[in-house]
């Protein structure tokens, strides 16, 4: 996971998510190598081993995009851009918004076994949310650049941390 905040200049502020698909993309070759090993020696096992690995793998490959957002004062513009599946154009989104249209910056909380992890959206009118960032930092992590982000845009657009 890459995720990244810089300053361009005195107007603008440009965050930027970069996932790592590694991962998953070897879970899902070594679920074929499973699937290869289940045709030589066919077992209910192996087949739902399979079955399990490939389903977790190409989620994995799904669910994680990459993330830009570019915020100019000195235009009021917010540019935002969700990539595709593997990073390519297949469900890319790419929208611009007033910055009028910020509510809030939030530090959402998500909540599982053993530790809470942490994201940063922003939340426009209309409750329509922007993900700047994965849903797994930490608290520090998250504070900081929610903090950055924060100080950017001002005080008149309130932090808040929610559940």
């Amino acid at each position: 996971m890459r995720f990244s905040i810089e300053r361009e200049g005195e107007s603008a502020l440009s965050t930027h998510y970069q996932p790592n698909y590694v991962p998953s993309i070897l879970l899902m070759a070594i679920s074929l190598v499973v699937g290869v090993i289940f045709l030589v020696e066919p077992s209910l096992s192996l087949c739902l081993l399979t079955l399990i690995l490939f389903s977790i793998s190409i989620y994995g490959v799904s669910s994680e995009r990459e993330l830009s957002c570019l915020i100019n004062t000195s235009t009021g513009i917010l540019s935002y851009k969700r990539g595709g599946i593997l990073g390519s154009q297949h469900d890319a989104q790419n929208t611009q918004y007033n910055i009028s249209e910020l509510k809030t910056i939030e530090m959402k909380r998500h909540m599982g076994r053993g530790r809470d992890t942490f994201q940063i959206r922003l939340v426009l009118s209309a409750n329509h949310q922007l993900n700047l960032s994965p849903a797994n930092l930490n608290f520090p992590e998250c504070q900081n650049l929610a903090n950055q982000i924060h100080q950017f845009i001002g005080p008149e657009k309130p932090l808040i941390a929610v559940d």
